[in-house]
């Protein structure tokens, strides 16, 4: 059971990394400057995909900052702790 549950695990870890990959290198393009365009773009997008479980990590990090921004948007101005 235990060898069944590492290939679950590797399947879903290299289908997590391939959909990464593709979703990052059509947002580099999407996103990318046209008049000088990346030559290492899909270099780059591999290496993402393989690191995927540290840009969800980022991607959740950088939304509790969202989050804590925009619910201390409305605070009073005298309760700021950096006046």
């Amino acid at each position: 059971m235990g060898v069944a549950v590492l290939c679950n695990c590797m399947l879903i870890y290299l289908a997590s990394a391939i959909v990464t990959t593709a979703v990052v290198f059509v947002a580099s393009n999407w996103v990318g400057d046209e008049l000088r365009p990346a030559s290492h773009r899909a270099s780059v997008s591999v290496a993402a995909g393989l690191a995927w479980p540290v840009l969800l990590l980022g991607m959740v990090e950088l939304s509790s900052v969202v989050i804590y921004t925009k619910m201390h948007q409305h605070d009073e101005p005298g309760l700021a702790v950096f006046a």
